[in-house]
C-alpha cells in the first residue's frame, strides 16, 4: 500500500509523457498535411511548377533579380484574386454581332495538359503539343478520329511550342529538355530526324520560309539559331542574339530579315538579323508595368503587303495589346510602336496564353488603325476605309469574310474572340467560347477557314467552327 502513491505518480508521469509525444506527432502530422495541401494546390494550380523542379526547383519574382531558369511567376498566380475575372462593360459581348462559333469536335488522346498548338501551312494538319511529353497530328477533315502520328515520348520534359515546314512535311517541337526536335510528318516516323540542343529551356521556336534556319527562344537570355543544312546543325548553333532576360516569345519576319521578342522583363524588341550588331533595333515597353511577355505575332499579310500591319502581345497583366507596326515597316520613326487596341475580358494574370489573328478573304483596313503609308496613295484609297461607317457597311454586306478578328486563351478555362476591325480602340468582345475544364493555354486559326482550334489544361483540344454568320459571310 505504501507503494501506490508513487505508482500514482508515475502513471501521471507517463501520461503526461504520452500525451506531449502525442501532442507533438499531431503537429507534426499537422506541418505534413498542410505542405502536402500546399503542394497539391501548386501542383493542380500549374503542371509548369511540376517542370521547372527538373531545374533544380527554380523559382523567381517578378521585377528585379531573378532565376533565368524561371519561367513564370506562380507565387503570384497562386494569389487569392487570381479566379476573378474583371470583365470591362466595353468589351461585353456584343449581342448585334453576327458571328458566331461553336464548338464542333472535341479530341482526346493527350494524357496531359495540352499547351501549344500548329495548323499546318496547308490547312489540312493540326499539331498539338502536351505535358505528357508527346507530339499528335490531326487531320483537320476527319480529326473526330484518332491522330494520324503520335508520337510518344517526343521529348524528356513539357512540350512548349510547335512549328510547321513551309511545304507541311515537317513539324518542330520545343521542349523543357532544352531540346528542338525535327519530325518526318509524312512519312509517320516516331524518331526525330534531327535533335538541336539549347542552352536554356525552350521557350518558342519559329522556322524561316526557306525552311533552312531554325529560331528558338529560350530561358537562357538568348536567341538561338540552327542551320539545317550545316554538317553537324545538331551540336552546334549557326548564331546567337543576347538579351538581358528570358525571351519568352518570338516571330520572324517574312523576309527573315528580323525577329521581334518578347522577354520577362516586359518589352518588344525587334532585332535586324542582317547585322553584325547584336542589340536590338528598337525596344518598347509593353504597358505601364511592363509585365513578362509570353506571346507576339503579327496580323496575316495583307494584299500586296509584304508583312502583317499590327502586333499582338499577350502578357501577365489581363490585357492584350495590339500595336500597329506600319511606320516601323517602312522605315519610318524609330519611335516606339503605337498601341492601337488594348482588349480586356480575358484572364491571364501570371500564366502564359497565347492568341491568334484570323482574317478573312475580302477585310479591308481602316487607313487610320495603323498610320500606313502606302507608296501608292490612289491604290491605298481605294483598298483603306477612311471612315468608320464605311467599315460598318462593308461588314454587314461580308460578314467574317470581311473581318479582322483577334482571339486568345484564358485562366477560366475560355477562349475570347474580338472583333478589331475597326479603327484604334474600336474593338468589341463578340463571343466567349465556353466549355474546357481547365486553363485555355492556347488558341489557334486556321490558315485560311473560319475555324479555331483551342488547347486546355484538361487534357483535351476542341475545334471550334462558324455556326452563324451575317449573309455575306463564308458559311
Amino acid at each position: 500500500m505504501l507503494s501506490t502513491p508513487l505508482s500514482r505518480k508515475d502513471g501521471e508521469s507517463f501520461y503526461k509523457t504520452q500525451l506531449e509525444l502525442m501532442k507533438q506527432e499531431k503537429k507534426t502530422l499537422q506541418e505534413r498535411l498542410e505542405a502536402l495541401e500546399k503542394e497539391n494546390r501548386e501542383l493542380k494550380k500549374s503542371v509548369h511548377e511540376l517542370t521547372l523542379a527538373i531545374e533544380n526547383g527554380a523559382k523567381g519574382q517578378v521585377g528585379g533579380g531573378y532565376n533565368t531558369q524561371f519561367v513564370f511567376d506562380i507565387d503570384a498566380a497562386l494569389d487569392g484574386d487570381t479566379n476573378r475575372i474583371d470583365h470591362s462593360t466595353d468589351n461585353e459581348p456584343s449581342g448585334q454581332e453576327e458571328i458566331r462559333f461553336s464548338c464542333k469536335i472535341n479530341l482526346e488522346a493527350h494524357a496531359g495538359a495540352v499547351y501549344c498548338l500548329a495548323f499546318s501551312p496547308c490547312g489540312r494538319f493540326l499539331a498539338s503539343g502536351s505535358f505528357d511529353k508527346s507530339v499528335r497530328v490531326w487531320k483537320v477533315e476527319n480529326a473526330s478520329d484518332r491522330p494520324s502520328v503520335s508520337i510518344h515520348g517526343a521529348h524528356d520534359a513539357s512540350i512548349i511550342d510547335l512549328a510547321w515546314s513551309s511545304d507541311s512535311t515537317l513539324a518542330y517541337s520545343g521542349g523543357y529538355d532544352k531540346y528542338v526536335k525535327e519530325w518526318d510528318v509524312a512519312s509517320g516516323r516516331s524518331t526525330p530526324l534531327t535533335t538541336f540542343s539549347t542552352s536554356g529551356l525552350v521557350q518558342a521556336i519559329q522556322i524561316s520560309r526557306s525552311d533552312n534556319l531554325i529560331y528558338v527562344a529560350t530561358t537562357a537570355n538568348t536567341i538561338t539559331w540552327f542551320d539545317r543544312r550545316a554538317p553537324g546543325g545538331d551540336e552546334e548553333s549557326a548564331g546567337v542574339l543576347k538579351n538581358d532576360s528570358n525571351v519568352n516569345t518570338i516571330y520572324l519576319s517574312n523576309d527573315n530579315s528580323t525577329i521581334t521578342s518578347g522577354d520577362r522583363l516586359g518589352f518588344i524588341k525587334t532585332w535586324d538579323l542582317r547585322k553584325a550588331d547584336t542589340k536590338p533595333t528598337s525596344v518598347t515597353a509593353n504597358g505601364p508595368e511592363r509585365r513578362p511577355i509570353t506571346h507576339v505575332h503579327a496580323s496575316p499579310v495583307l494584299r500586296g503587303e509584304d508583312e502583317g500591319r499590327l502586333l499582338a502581345v499577350n502578357s501577365y497583366d489581363n490585357y492584350l495589346r495590339v500595336y500597329s507596326r506600319g511606320e516601323r515597316l517602312l522605315g519610318g520613326s524609330p519611335s516606339a510602336m503605337r498601341v492601337q487596341h488594348v482588349l480586356r475580358g480575358h484572364h491571364n494574370r501570371n500564366w502564359p496564353i497565347r492568341s491568334s489573328f484570323y482574317c478573312g478573304k475580302d477585310y479591308r483596313p481602316y487607313r487610320e488603325t495603323t498610320g500606313w503609308n502606302s507608296t501608292n496613295p490612289h491604290e491605298a484609297d481605294d483598298f483603306e476605309f477612311t471612315t468608320e461607317e464605311e467599315i460598318s457597311d462593308y461588314k454587314a454586306a461580308n460578314g467574317i469574310s470581311g473581318s479582322l478578328l483577334l482571339s486568345t486563351g484564358s485562366v477560366d478555362g475560355n477562349a475570347y474572340l474580338f472583333d478589331i476591325s475597326g479603327g484604334s480602340g474600336n474593338s468589341k468582345l463578340i463571343q466567349v467560347l465556353e466549355g474546357h475544364q481547365g486553363r485555355c493555354y492556347s488558341v489557334e486559326f486556321h490558315p485560311s477557314e473560319p475555324v479555331l482550334a483551342s488547347c486546355s489544361a484538361d487534357s483535351t483540344v476542341k475545334l471550334w467552327k462558324l455556326s452563324r454568320a451575317s449573309s455575306g459571310a463564308n458559311s
